[in-house]
């Protein structure tokens, strides 16, 4: 896209009008901030406590108003009397004598003061000097400092601005040319606008995600097959079109795209979906049939080395080790418990007996590994190991959590495996090598 923005190229279907067609959509654009309400139940809540705090407020400003009857003779006393103490005092300016507040004014002339000074003059003696007064006005200030805030998150948005979008030859912006609309790629499926003859942001996210626009779901699953894998299934991550790799298996990400757009674009259930499967699960183990016609594990003959990257990264070993101390300090009267509880700390729900079987089994295999080989039990606990805990038991409880074992019951990370896996009477689609 970026070279159309200078000019067209005959090898290339994108014309130069159509970048800044897809520009005129964000051109019209001006930041603005926007109060966005955090949640119904915060809202609801606000509700309330602003219905009766105003209650509040408007009892106090009711006693107020009805306590300032019979001021006069009270509030032309005292004013009275900070004269006379001016006049008494020679020399003395008035601030010497007045309160520092409203001292400015008494400085001024009867005859000269305006209805604002007048004014500030009498709220400053209902608030100070007024006892009728005085205490519900500081009541009321101390019920405006306890005011419910509305719970808005303040963001910033993109305004809609009338604004005309014009080619700029050679993507000079001093060098404009025609005027263009808002509008899509003539390759691509067309942006309709809910509007005749009007497109705007909303109308470009509804085609983003439309089910006319198969492009958006492919993108977006092949982004997350690459962090799984290594390599997309689209080498050229950023570019689907004439000049990028076209996809090792179409078919595959055909339906990758179509899944996460049935699954409600949920980014976790599509790692589950491809982790689960034996594609993701198959072993790593290079084999000699496929140097030449597969060196590069273009066909996923084998599972990518980008899956053993939690089996030796060290925040993972680290993350193993410490989740492992936690799971040995928890209460619990047997394997079968400590193991239920650990799987409820990291899956947010009560996990089957058949999952929790499988981890005894892998226990059982790694307790026996480690008593027979303590220095490795004492490198693979590090600095977690747990008060009145032997090393190949505290060992073997790490393994838990990231190292694999013979049988092939988990090819890497063990509790990444158990953390994705659906139940046993659920169904995986799976993905295997073409």
């Amino acid at each position: 896209m970026t070279c159309a923005r200078c000019h067209s190229h005959k090898y290339d279907a994108i014309r130069q009008a159509e970048y800044y067609q897809l520009f005129a959509f964000f051109n019209n654009g001006q930041e603005a901030n926007a109060k966005l309400p955090v949640s119904n139940e915060a809202t609801k809540q606000y509700a309330k406590q602003k219905a009766d705090y105003d209650a509040k407020l408007k009892a106090l400003d009711g006693q107020i108003a009805s306590s300032r009857t019979g001021h006069v003779a009270a509030f032309d006393t005292w004013k009275k009397k900070i004269q006379v103490q001016i006049r008494m005092m020679t020399g003395q300016e008035a601030g010497s004598v007045a309160p520092k507040e409203v001292a400015p004014i008494f400085a001024i002339a009867l005859h000269k003061r305006n209805a604002k000074q007048s004014a500030q003059l009498l709220d400053y003696f209902f608030k100070n000097e007024y006892a009728a007064t005085k205490k519900l006005i500081a009541d009321r200030e101390a019920l405006q400092k306890i005011a419910p805030k509305e719970p808005v998150t303040v963001v910033r948005v993109l305004a809609e601005q009338n604004r005309q979008t014009r080619i700029m030859e050679r993507g000079d912006f001093l060098n404009v040319t025609d005027e263009v609309h808002a509008a899509g790629l003539s390759v691509l499926p067309p942006i309709d606008g809910r509007k005749e003859n009007v497109r705007d942001r909303l109308d470009l996210a509804h085609w983003l995600m439309s089910e006319s626009n198969p492009l958006t779901p492919r993108v977006l699953a092949n982004q997350v097959w690459e962090k799984l894998f290594g390599e997309g299934l689209v080498r050229t991550m950023n570019d689907f079109g004439v000049r990028g790799d076209p996809p090792t298996h179409p078919d595959l990400i055909d339906w990758l795209g179509a899944e996460y757009r049935r699954m409600g674009w949920s980014r976790k259930k599509m790692i589950e979906t491809i982790v689960m499967s034996s594609t993701y699960r198959q072993a790593s183990a290079h084999r000699m049939e496929l140097l030449e016609t597969d060196p590069t594990n273009k066909w996923l003959a084998r599972q990518n080395i980008q899956a053993l990257t939690m089996l030796n990264n060290e925040v993972f070993i680290e993350a193993s080790q410490a989740f492992a101390k936690r799971a040995l300090e928890l209460a619990a009267s047997d394997d079968h418990d400590r193991i239920a509880q650990a799987l409820r700390i990291c899956i947010g729900r009560q996990p089957a007996d058949s999952e929790i079987a499988r981890f005894v089994k892998l226990l059982e295999k790694s307790r026996a590994y480690y008593q027979q080989n303590l220095e490795n039990a004492k490198k693979v606990t590090g600095g977690y190991l747990p008060q009145e805990v032997e090393p190949a038991e505290a060992a073997a409880w790490v393994a838990q959590k990231v190292w694999p074992v013979r049988d092939g019951f988990f090819r890497s990370h063990a509790a990444c495996r158990q953390l994705c896996r659906r139940s046993a009477d659920g169904a995986v689609a799976p993905l295997r090598a073409v």
